[in-house]
C-alpha cells in the first residue's frame, strides 16, 4: 500500500448514537479514548496511535455506538452457529487464542471433551449479549469461556475485564438456576526447558524480553513461569530445541510445514496472532497457506529454509509494527533481525527475494491484505 494512501481505521464511533457515558474511556487498557468538549457538545474520540484494537470498548458500549472490523457481534454469532451446526454440538468453547493455541490444551481445560471452538484475539472483546443470545435462542446449551489468566493477558486489562463480566453473567445464571450453562476456565501457555537437551548456551537468557530465563548451576537454563509471557522468542534462538511452548515446538511446526507442502498453496505465511486477524467468515485464497505464531519473533530461520526446500515459492512474515508489539516491542525487532541475517545467506544462493517481512496491524484492515497481494505479485504465486 502506498505511503500516500491513508489507511482506513477499523474502529469507528457513531456520534449520533453515542451518549458520551465515558464507559469506554474508563475501560480502555491503553488510554486511547477520551471525551472532548466541542462548543456545547461532547464527543468521544479515539487516538489511533495508542489504540491496540483489543475491542474491549466495543464489547462494553451499552448503546452499540462503537463499530469494529473483525469479530463483531453478528459475525461472532454466525460463526458460532456454523461451528456448532458442523460439529452437531450444542456446546461451544469461546477461547482467547493467546493462551489456548491447540486443541489438546483446550480439551484438557474442559474435561477432555472435543467440542467446537471459537477463538478470538481477546475474550474481553466479546459482548455479554453474545453469550446471552446464544443461550436464549437455543443455539447452544452449554458454554465454556477460556480467557487468559489476568496477569498473562497481553492486552493489559482484557483478561480481567472479560473475567469480571463473564463471572457476573455466571452469577446471574446461577441465581436463575441455570449456572451449569456457563463455565469459565482461565489459563496461560508458558515456555519450559528440557534439561536433558539444554546446552547452557545462554541464548534464552540474552533474548528473553521479560528476563524470565536464567542459567543455574551447572549451566542449565530455567524459565520463571511467573515472568514468562509465552512469546516463544527463546525457542527461535535455542540451538538444540531444548525449550518447548505447547503448540509451537520446533518439530510441531516442522510437521505442519510438511503437511501444508502437500497442498495447492505456493506461498507460506507466518503471522503473529496479534498482527493479522483473518475474518471469521472468509477464506484467504488457495495460493496461500498460513501458520499462526504467538509472536513473529518465534519465526525460526530453519523453518523458512525448510519451507523453501519443500517447494514453497516464497515465505512472508506478517509482524506487528514495532511500537504495537505486545511483547515489549521485542518480537517485531527480533523477527526483522533474524530475517536480515537469513537473507544474507539466501543472497549467496540468489534466493533473498523469496522471503520478506511486512509490519501490519489489524486496526488497519486493508494493510495485511495489501501486503499479501504485493508479495503474491512479486513471487508470482
Amino acid at each position: 500500500m502506498s505511503d500516500s494512501e491513508p489507511l482506513a481505521f477499523g474502529l469507528t464511533i457513531d456520534n449520533d448514537t453515542c451518549s458520551t457515558c465515558s464507559l469506554c474511556v474508563y475501560a480502555c487498557p491503553f488510554e486511547a479514548i477520551s471525551v472532548r468538549q466541542l462548543n456545547k457538545e461532547r464527543k468521544v474520540e479515539v487516538d489511533e496511535a495508542k489504540c491496540r484494537f483489543c475491542g474491549v470498548c466495543y464489547s462494553l458500549c451499552p448503546l452499540e455506538a462503537i463499530k469494529i472490523t473483525y469479530y463483531d457481534m453478528e459475525g461472532l454469532l454466525k460463526q458460532a452457529e456454523k461451528l456448532c451446526t458442523e460439529a452437531g454440538s450444542k456446546s461451544l468453547i469461546v477461547a482467547c487464542k493467546g493462551s489456548n493455541p491447540t486443541d489438546k490444551i483446550i480439551a484438557s481445560r474442559v474435561g477432555g471433551e472435543k467440542l467446537p471452538v471459537l477463538k478470538v484475539p481477546c475474550v474481553g472483546r466479546v459482548p455479554l449479549d453474545f453469550y446471552a443470545r446464544l443461550l436464549a435462542e437455543g443455539a447452544v446449551e452449554k458454554l465454556y469461556v477460556l480467557p487468559c489468566d489476568e496477569e498473562f493477558c497481553r492486552l493489559k486489562e482484557g483478561g480481567r475485564i472479560s473475567f469480571l463480566r463473564v463471572d457476573y453473567l455466571q452469577s446471574l445464571l446461577e441465581e436463575l438456576g441455570a449456572g451449569r450453562l456457563l463455565t469459565v476456565v482461565k489459563g496461560s501457555n508458558k515456555a519450559r526447558v528440557d534439561e536433558a537437551k539444554c546446552l547452557g548456551c545462554g541464548n534464552c537468557v540474552h533474548y528473553c524480553p521479560y528476563e524470565a530465563a536464567s542459567l543455574r548451576s551447572p549451566g542449565i537454563a530455567s524459565i520463571d513461569e511467573e515472568k514468562c509471557m509465552g512469546c516463544g522468542i527463546c525457542l527461535a534462538y535455542c540451538p538444540n530445541f531444548a525449550i518447548t511452548l505447547e503448540g509451537y515446538e520446533h518439530e510441531s511446526l516442522s510437521e505442519t510445514l510438511r503437511r501444508l507442502a502437500g497442498g495447492k498453496a505456493s506461498i507460506l505465511v507466518f503471522y503473529c496472532q496479534w498482527a493479522y486477524t483473518p475474518e471469521t467468515s472468509s477464506g484467504n485464497g488457495s495460493n496461500l497457506c498460513f501458520i499462526e505464531l504467538p509472536c513473529a519473533g518465534r519465526v525460526d530461520p530453519l523453518h523458512i529454509l525448510q519451507a523453501l526446500n519443500l517447494g514453497f515459492k516464497g515465505v512472508l512474515i506478517l509482524a506487528c509494527k514495532q511500537e504495537l508489539c505486545n511483547f515489549e516491542e521485542a518480537g517485531a525487532r527480533k523477527a526483522e533481525e533474524n530475517l536480515k541475517n537469513l537473507k544474507k545467506l539466501l543472497g549467496q544462493l540468489g534466493l533473498e527475494g523469496k522471503v520478506e517481512i511486512a509490519f501490519v496491524s489489524p486496526k488497519y484492515p486493508g494493510e495485511a491484505g495489501q501486503a499479501l497481494s504485493n508479495f503474491i505479485s512479486k513471487i508470482g504465486g
